[in-house]
């Protein structure tokens, strides 16, 4: 089976305990159902733009959009999932705020694919990092083993069905550190 997963994340800045990212995920035969419905509830509410969560407790149109949302989720055919990360227990996120966050990205997808034993096409969130496209380096990398339960056998030159690390060098490879290594991904050799 295949899904499309669409996330976001919370909690984030610096005066939060925890951040959290939440996912859902979409199967492939419900993704134009998902859209319309979801359109349909952003007209109704006349929603224009992305919600923040502190907007939810101020706006009765965006506290009901949420609610019609939700209910739309747990009734459809949908998968809602997240991950919450405690900040001061998580070491990485006092080394690199912005490579722990894609990592636990990482251990999201890693986490649906395997429990779902699905295809999933990973939609990411744009948001802003040092390196501007890092949220397309997680797709390119969600992408090139195509978050698939049977990667290891597919790609050929990349093993290992955990990613660790996700760098650039000063040249501007992406280096690919997984449990079987480390690999550098050369955009030409995927398929």
């Amino acid at each position: 089976m295949k899904f499309t997963l669409y996330a976001d994340e919370s909690g984030t800045h610096d005066k939060a305990k925890c951040y959290t990212i939440g996912a859902i995920l979409v199967p492939e035969q419900y993704i134009a159902r998902f859209r319309n419905d979801l359109q349909d509830n952003k007209e109704k509410y006349k929603i224009t733009s992305e919600i923040k969560w502190h907007d939810i407790r101020t706006s009765y149109n965006i506290m009901n959009f949420s609610i019609d949302v939700l209910r739309m989720i747990l009734r459809g055919p949908y998968i809602y999932t997240c991950i919450v990360v405690l900040k001061n227990s998580y070491r990485k996120w006092q080394i690199d705020q912005e490579n722990a966050f894609y990592t636990t990205y990482t251990l999201l997808i890693e986490h649906c694919t395997k429990n779902l034993q699905a295809t999933i096409n990973a939609n990411i969130d744009n948001k802003s990092d040092s390196y501007p496209k890092h949220h397309e380096v997680v797709e390119i990398i969600a992408g090139f083993f195509k978050i698939s339960p049977k990667n290891e056998s597919s790609t050929p030159g990349f093993t290992g069905s955990f990613i660790r690390v996700v760098q650039f060098d000063r040249m501007n490879n992406l280096w690919i550190g997984t449990t079987n290594g480390l690999f550098l991904y050369l955009p030409e050799n995927s398929s």
